[in-house]
């Protein structure tokens, strides 16, 4: 209360200044179920004795409380419910920090990528498990289908045209990538012509992820321009078959029986 007392000289008041001290207050815009309750009861405590307010009023009150408590607690359950369906499923989280290191604030607002492990409950606050390490539902950025992953990370083969002579027959090589982490392949199969071409005829440095055709495998093929198929054990079973070609030119040999050979 502010001080209602001043000096009178010669019948005058005196106007003195004085000053004070405005301290504010930051509150939420967002009225919780506490803070609803609390009003609800303050509103009963102070109400006019001789005008109090109508049961309906009241009870109007209370059920709205009651319907908010609900709706807080079906969206906890959904929440929950959502989190627990991402189990095994791949997950990009933002990586939070409390550490007042100017290393980690910088790195404050990096993400993490990985398969959720499993979600557990705590606090009333759910919380997915990312190589053992908690992260709450509210940092969850994006999910990822696996399918997507597996895409991302499947077998390639660079685009090359190949070129064999029958005339100056020699082997070719072609760059492939087996892929990686959950979209590797363990074995590929290439075909020509439609037909397979037989392992024997073929070598893989797994190293330089070099293939090298012998030249064997296109001595029964007449001139002409074919595609060459691969067909890798992906778990999406991937077939690339527009990235290589090969154009034969020459004579196509002839075998011993006088026969011309048949890949």
């Amino acid at each position: 209360m502010s001080n209602l007392t001043a000096a009178v000289t010669d019948g005058v008041v005196q106007q003195t200044t004085s000053s004070t001290s405005t301290k504010s207050t930051r509150g939420t815009s967002e009225l919780g179920k506490d803070a609803f309750l609390q009003l609800l009861v303050t509103q009963m405590q102070y109400q006019d004795p001789l005008n109090p307010q109508a049961d309906t009023e009241f009870i109007s009150q209370l059920a709205t409380f009651s319907s908010l408590e609900q709706m807080q607690n079906l969206n906890k359950t959904f929440t929950s419910a959502q989190a627990f369906s991402l189990i095994g499923q791949t997950v990009v989280v933002s990586k939070s920090t409390d550490s007042t290191d100017s290393t980690d604030s910088k790195n404050s607002s990096a993400t993490v990528q990985g398969k959720v492990d499993y979600v557990t409950v705590s606090g009333g606050t759910t919380y997915l498990s990312i190589d053992g390490t908690l992260y709450s539902t509210d940092k969850l950025q994006t999910v990822i289908d696996s399918n997507y992953i597996a895409q991302q990370q499947a077998p390639t083969v660079t685009e090359t045209k190949l070129a064999y002579d029958h005339d100056d027959a020699k082997d070719v090589e072609v760059q492939i990538s087996l892929g990686e982490e959950e979209g590797e392949a363990s074995s590929f199969a290439v075909l020509v012509n439609g037909s397979l071409i037989d392992p024997a005829k073929m070598s893989f440095d797994t190293e330089t992820e070099k293939l090298t055709i012998k030249k064997e495998a296109f001595s029964g093929l007449d001139a002409g321009t074919y595609k060459i198929v691969f067909l890798f054990d992906d778990q999406l079973e991937t077939t690339i078959s527009d990235k290589v070609s090969v154009t034969i030119t020459g004579t196509k040999p002839v075998s011993d029986n006088g026969d011309t050979e048949t890949a």
